[in-house]
């Protein structure tokens, strides 16, 4: 199918780089950027890749149930009407701009990729939860990454993904704008082999699957996004040890990696920092499912009606929450990366749950929703979706309300099987000001960032609008670039979802 579609993607092709290079002179002229490209060595952090803790070289990290750091009073559904708010939520807190490059700069030549490697594919030891669309199971455990050749990686490097239009802020006029002030965050869910070993990619060639073809392609896409901060998803601790961490240190990166809580899910978040910008303050990661728990104790549920709901949001998904201070302001920001289940979006009400536990943990860490705070990540879930909603306005509205109310999956005898009618206290968090973004700059978020099955977007940028302004965003490849490979991975796209990149400003 990719062969008989070559040449209207060529077609698409040059229009993005027609585009992207009147993108890249309005960006150089806009905006100084505050970058800095200089390779830094750092020292390796540790990783446990059977339990969920996070070892790292500076700063106090572990994974934990989360803090009680903000205390939600239980309440129960109310549908009068979706301008009405729950109980009010208590808060719960010298690079110099010369030598900056453009955020659309050219790449300039090949890419250094990393030697062999343990892939860590999983195994099935468990029904599993999230990604997973047959049954076949990997039989193999590891696999040796090659060095792509630079000649192959250059041919098939896509246009479209290395010359997207930025896209200015219109209410933040570039000359406004103190370059010193300003950083950026990458988001990227880069498809963990367990899950494109055990799913179904039939429509992709077995030659743009294979992990040292995807890790090219991905690295040569990370040097040209050329972020501050790089948020990942489905990263295999293995990969993260021996190939990914040593060349994101090339780059002058450290890095922190999370894993899943589940054997069956060998992979989890990394969150990357540019050494030269950002210096480790703390990290945690922390288990949604219990922070989730921390909710059913203190809903005050019936033992029966308890059990139900702690099976039913017993789950793999996790948090990485990182506190970063910047070296050229002073200033501090805690970064949320989160991946919430995906279970075939048939779970809403336990994403919806998820989201909120991971901003609580985030505010928690920043020390009050007034404090410089981000979180981003794979939320598998639409923009018109409760969780959508409920991330913006930090309480559920009546529409929402009513769609949860109609997810009936707790396994009860009597009663509702509402989750939303049980828990409602846990549908809430403690951050008022989120905004996306994507949907801050350009009135929208992007049209597709998975597909799949299907076209989809489900991963976003959230910041707090109280202490951070958008700058800008980098638009997403167009829709007509993405369909027409028929489904992702493709030979030019080493994931099934698609990076997402955002310039922030410090507001004071």
């Amino acid at each position: 199918m990719l062969e008989k579609t070559k040449e209207e993607i060529d077609e698409v092709s040059s229009l993005a780089v027609e585009v992207g290079s009147v993108a890249s002179s309005d960006v150089t002229s806009c905006l100084g950027r505050g970058l800095d490209t200089s390779e830094q060595q750092s020292s390796s952090n540790s990783i446990d890749g059977d339990e969920a803790d996070v070892n790292i070289a500076e700063g106090d990290s572990n994974v934990d149930g989360g803090d009680s750091a903000a205390s939600v009073s239980a309440q129960p559904p109310q549908t009068a009407s979706d301008a009405s708010q729950p109980d009010s939520i208590p808060d719960a807190q010298a690079q110099s701009s010369s030598q900056k490059t453009s955020d659309i700069a050219s790449l300039g030549d090949g890419i250094n990729a990393a030697g062999a490697a343990d892939t860590g594919i999983c195994e099935a030891k468990s029904k599993p939860d999230d990604k997973i669309r047959t049954a076949k199971t990997p039989s193999s455990v590891s696999q040796s990454l090659g060095t792509p050749d630079p000649t192959f990686l250059a041919t098939y490097s896509s246009p479209s993904i290395l010359n997207r239009a930025y896209v200015q802020n219109p209410a933040v006029p570039a000359d406004s704008v103190d370059p010193a002030k300003t950083f950026s965050v990458i988001n990227y869910n880069i498809l963990a082999e367990c899950h494109r070993q055990r799913s179904d990619y039939s429509y992709t060639p077995d030659e743009f699957l294979r992990q040292e073809y995807r890790h090219g392609l991905m690295m040569n896409e990370i040097k040209h996004l050329n972020g501050d901060v790089v948020c990942l998803q489905e990263v295999n601790p293995a990969y993260y040890e021996n190939t990914l961490l040593p060349e994101m240190k090339r780059l002058g990166f450290e890095g922190i990696i999370i894993r899943r809580t589940k054997d069956f899910y060998d992979e989890g978040a990394a969150t990357f920092y540019k050494t030269d910008r950002f210096e480790l303050e703390s990290s945690k990661g922390v288990s949604l499912t219990e922070v989730a728990f921390k909710e059913v104790e203190l809903g005050g549920l019936s033992p029966e009606v308890g059990a139900a709901v702690r099976e039913y949001l017993d789950r793999s998904d996790v948090v990485l929450v990182t506190r970063l201070r910047c070296k050229v302001t002073g200033k501090l920001v805690t970064i949320g990366n989160i991946h919430v289940v995906w279970d075939n979006l048939q779970s809403p009400d336990v994403q919806c749950i998820q989201a909120a536990c991971g901003i609580k943990e985030v505010v928690s860490m920043a020390g009050g929703e007034g404090s410089p705070h981000i979180i981003c990540g794979d939320f598998n879930a639409e923009w018109n979706s409760p969780l959508y909603q409920l991330v913006v306005d930090s309480y559920l509205s009546d529409s929402s309300i009513q769609a949860l109310q109609a997810v009936e999956k707790l396994h009860l005898k009597e009663g509702s099987k509402s989750l939303v009618n049980h828990l409602w206290r846990a549908f809430q968090h403690t951050s008022s000001n989120l905004r996306s973004a994507y949907s801050t700059v350009t009135g929208s978020e992007p049209e597709v960032t998975t597909y799949t099955d299907k076209p989809l977007t489900v991963d976003y940028l959230f910041f707090n609008a109280s202490s951070l302004i958008p700058v800008g965003v980098l638009k997403t490849v167009d829709r007509a670039a993405v369909e027409v490979t028929g489904g992702l991975p493709a030979r030019d796209f080493p994931s099934d979802h698609l990076s997402l990149k955002t310039i922030l400003a410090f507001t004071d």
